[in-house]
């Protein structure tokens, strides 16, 4: 809903150039179109740019001081369920200095200090200087709804910014690619929150903030909130399921909250349909709609355009352009780092079209992580009840079983339970994070020059996984796994997604299904009635009877024809960025080129992958970086 930045000089407090501040925020105008400021005192410089959902007028523009002087403060995002913390907050005395969630995160930080992030709900990403102490204080939302990017300059100072072209625009930070997120994303498909393609920038984790003080060492970030899986509910199915429904009628509720009327992006799901339903019922307007390919004959065609009739919405279709050409340099431009999740594009065309009439649109991203709906999920569950079957033992003996040349063996291998036997015998974590990786270790390495492998210093992507898995606040496999996927993949890819498409065109993704509230909830659910889809049972209870139940799909951009996918990547060996690092050996990515275009093999996953990392080099770094 806005963009932040700021400089904070971390050994005297020298003046901040105004101007320097003021390129930072005006690289990210895209996220606050409808306002902008500057504010400066010795040692600290603080920008705003502003997109109004909650609190349109000048009294929630930004920066914000209080009457004092001694506090400054910008914010990102929006408090949700404002009006008990303010009538606490007035009702001991405290005199809010303007309409926004600022005015609010001010008052609370003055009453309790860090103690207020607990009293916050919403998404947001702040930043708070301490004159006084001589201090700036950096948050971030539990799930990690708004991004945060801060490092160390070249002069000493401490920059922060909503998005990595915000501090790019700062001349004194040194550009640099980091190879291990080279390696993260070729393995995961994005840059997760742990990691950042210049190397020095570090993202605030999600649930996490961050105290500095003058004249001391930058401290790591703590992290003040957590997922905890540990504890289960004792109510029944029945009344599990009613309270569910009645939870997500609340979180869409705080959702929608904006002064301007709220759309929801559909896909003509029993999904999406519910959740318009839960709008139309919320709201006494209308709901707006926004979905790609809503005049195709398709059956999701069909119940779109029934979704859009059955609540009288004003539906805006989005359709999905046929040539994906355009692609690769968009999705550099928007969203800095290589971001190769699927739905990447489809998420740019909703955003596009809803940003023409609204700046509130939700959705139901994330809601398959949530209730473990995910191919992979399936598999770790299955597998964990077959390892609980059998003692240690009998587990190693299946696995030997697998992997050698015994008759039982070539029995196992000619019935396809080879692969099961050793899946058995193998450690859970490192086999969820081998299912998560998107372009397997061989292969990577197979792309790797020596200077690349030295380079990552025994760096492995998948390795993150592995420990998230194991440290998880769990007690069952399918929890931990979970746990993992919430810290991982939610904030770095989920909700990465809805905030750079929707901030790249003028609009606030919301999604209810990673309301804290919503996730918290779901974790306390016995696994087996979170595996058999509890939630997305207790939101379809919305959902009309005369409205179809049928699945989703994520609209796809064009395929890239073969020999066009193969050229484009053969291309970057012959003009090289992606080569130019010395990282990458240009005859294994020809070779994966020549197999593609030949038709002896579909290498299209990989081949876009290097396509999106050769736009983001050189749109970070230049070519030959």
């Amino acid at each position: 809903m806005s963009g932040i930045a700021g400089i904070f000089h971390l050994q005297t407090a020298k003046p901040v150039d105004p101007d320097r501040v003021r390129a930072m925020t005006d690289a990210m105008r895209h996220r606050g179109p409808h306002g902008s400021g500057v504010w400066t005192a010795r040692g600290i410089g603080l920008g705003h740019r502003r997109l109004s959902v909650i609190g349109v007028a000048d009294a929630a523009a930004e920066p914000l001081t209080d009457p004092a002087g001694r506090l400054s403060v910008v914010c990102d995002g929006e408090l949700l369920d404002q009006a008990p913390l303010r009538a606490e907050l007035e009702g001991a005395g405290h005199a809010l200095a303007g309409t926004g969630s600022a005015a609010l995160i001010l008052a609370a930080w003055q009453r309790w200090g860090e103690a207020c992030l607990s009293r916050l709900e919403g998404s947001f990403a702040f930043a708070i200087h301490d004159a006084e102490r001589q201090r700036l204080f950096l948050a971030r939302d539990r799930m990690g709804a708004k991004p945060l990017h801060y490092a160390l300059l070249s002069d000493g100072s401490l920059a922060f910014a909503s998005e990595l072209k915000g501090l790019l625009a700062n001349r004194l930070l040194r550009r640099r690619p980091d190879p291990r997120a080279i390696e993260d994303f070729l393995a995961l498909g994005h840059v997760p929150d742990d990691a950042c393609l210049v190397d020095g920038v570090e993202k605030l984790a999600a649930g996490h903030c961050l105290l500095v003080t003058r004249g001391r060492p930058v401290p790591d970030a703590r992290r003040w909130w957590s997922l905890d899986f540990t504890h289960r509910s004792e109510r029944r199915a029945a009344g599990l399921q009613a309270e569910a429904a009645e939870r997500l009628q609340a979180a869409v509720r705080r959702a929608m909250q904006a002064d301007a009327p709220p759309g929801a992006l559909i896909d003509g799901s029993a999904d999406t349909a519910a959740l318009v339903a839960l709008m139309a019922a919320a709201s006494p307007r209308a709901v707006a709609t926004v979905a790609a390919g809503s005049g195709d004959s398709s059956g999701a065609g069909r119940a779109i355009a029934l979704v859009a009739e059955r609540f009288a919405t004003g539906h805006v279709d989005a359709a999905v352009p046929a040539d994906p050409m355009t692609l690769p340099d968009l999705l550099a431009q928007v969203f800095d780092e290589p971001f190769a999740d699927p739905a990447a594009a489809a998420t740019l065309q909703l955003a596009a079209a809803a940003g023409g009439s609204m700046t509130l649109a939700l959705g139901v991203d994330g809601l398959d992580l949530l209730i473990a709906a995910e191919p992979r999920h399936r598999d770790h569950a299955r597998l964990a009840r077959l390892r609980a079957l059998l003692p240690a033992g009998w587990r190693e003996q299946a696995g030997r079983i697998g992997a050698g040349e015994s008759a039982p063996s070539r029995l196992a291998r000619r019935f396809g339970a080879d692969g099961t036997l050793r899946a058995i015998a193998a450690d859970p974590a490192t086999l969820y994070a081998a299912a998560v990786a998107v372009t397997p270790p061989a292969q990577r390495a197979s792309l790797y020059d020596t200077g690349m492998t030295s380079a990552l210093q025994g760096h492995r992507a998948e390795q993150r996984y592995e420990d998230a898995v194991r440290a998880a606040a769990a007690r069952e496999p399918l929890d931990r796994v979970q746990h993992a996927d919430l810290a991982i993949a939610a904030p770095g890819k989920v909700l990465t997604r809805l905030d750079r498409a929707g901030m790249a065109f003028g609009v606030e993704l919301r999604t209810p299904m990673l309301d804290p509230d919503i996730v918290r909830f779901t974790a306390q659910l016995p696994a087996g009635l979170r595996s058999a889809g509890m939630l997305r049972k207790a939101l379809h209870r919305h959902l009309p009877a005369d409205l179809p139940d049928r699945a989703g799909a994520v609209p796809q951009p064009a395929r890239w024809p073969a020999a066009a996918l193969a050229d484009a990547v053969s291309a970057l060996v012959r003009d090289p960025a992606l080569t130019a690092t010395g990282w990458f050996r240009p005859a294994a990515i020809a070779w994966l080129a020549d197999q593609h275009r030949s038709g002896a093999a579909d290498h299209a996953p990989l081949l876009w992958q290097l396509l999106l990392l050769d736009r983001s080099i050189r749109n970070l770094f230049g070519v030959g970086a």
